[in-house]
C-alpha cells in the first residue's frame, strides 16, 4: 500500500526537508512512500524546496490548509494518506509497516490510524492516516470551511463514531510545535494565530457541528463498513 504524506508548507524549506528525510530514513519501504509538499506561489522561500530529491513539491495559490490537503489528495495517487506537516519528525523505524498492518486488519480498509506525537498522545489524532476508501465513502477528505484547526477533531470524531480509531503508542512521530517549546515562533505560525486564533477556530468548528455535516459523513462511513 502506497502511503502519501500530504504536506502544506510555507517559509520552512529546511524544516520540510528534515521531515522528508526523517520519514524516508525510518520507513521500511521508502519506495512505497510519496511525499508531496505544497508551497504557496508567493512564498519568498519557495526556491529552497527544490534543492533535494526524494519528494515532490507543487506550487499553487495561497489557500486554507484543508483546501490544500484536499487539493493534494485529489491530484496524487495513494492507498493511505497522512495529514502531514513540515514540523513533524519520524522517530520510529519501520513506522510505515506498523501503519499498513492496521489497515490490513480491516477488510474494507476504512479507518483511521494515529501515533504518539509527543504532545497529545492518545487523546487526539493530530496528524492521522486514513485510506482512499474512507475518502471515497465520505466523498471528500476534509471540510474546506475550516481554516485548519479542528480538522484533526473532524477525522478523530468520525473514526471514533464508527469504532475505527487505532492508536499506535509504539510509533513516535514527534510534533515540533512552539506551544510546547520544541520550535521557535515564526511568521507561518504567527499568521495562523493572528488570522485564525482560538476563538475563531472554535466558532468555525461549532458551525460545522451545527450544520449536520458530521452526522452525514458518519452515516456514509457506517454504510460503507456495514458489510465488513
Amino acid at each position: 500500500m502506497r502511503i502519501l504524506l500530504a504536506t502544506p508548507t510555507r517559509g520552512r524549506p529546511d524544516s520540510f526537508i528534515e521531515m522528508a528525510r526523517s520519514a524516508r530514513a525510518t520507513a521500511n519501504k521508502s519506495e512505497d512512500l510519496m511525499i508531496v509538499g505544497r508551497v504557496d506561489r508567493d512564498d519568498p522561500k519557495r526556491r529552497g524546496y527544490f534543492t533535494e530529491r526524494g519528494f515532490v513539491t507543487w506550487q499553487g495559490k495561497r489557500k486554507k490548509l484543508p483546501q490544500i490537503w484536499n487539493e493534494i489528495v485529489e491530484m496524487a495517487r495513494f492507498d493511505i494518506v497522512m495529514m502531514c506537516a513540515d514540523d513533524l519528525r519520524f522517530r520510529t523505524t519501520r513506522w510505515d509497516d506498523e501503519v499498513r498492518a492496521v489497515f490490513e486488519q480491516w477488510p474494507d480498509r476504512i479507518g483511521m490510524v494515529y501515533t504518539d506525537d509527543g504532545i497529545h498522545g492518545q487523546r487526539l489524532a493530530t496528524h492521522s492516516f486514513i485510506s482512499k476508501e474512507w475518502i471515497e465513502a465520505v466523498g471528500y477528505y476534509l471540510p474546506s470551511n475550516l481554516h485548519g484547526d479542528f480538522v484533526d477533531n473532524w477525522l478523530h470524531t468520525l473514526a471514533v463514531s464508527i469504532g475505527r480509531a487505532a492508536y499506535l503508542p509504539r510509533v513516535y512521530i514527534e510534533h515540533l510545535h512552539p506551544i510546547v517549546g520544541k520550535a521557535p515562533m515564526d511568521d507561518t505560525y504567527g499568521y495562523r494565530l493572528a488570522g485564525n486564533g482560538p476563538a475563531k477556530a472554535q466558532e468555525e468548528w461549532k458551525k460545522v457541528l451545527a450544520s449536520g455535516e458530521i452526522e452525514k459523513a458518519i452515516e456514509k462511513l457506517r454504510k460503507a463498513t456495514s458489510g465488513s
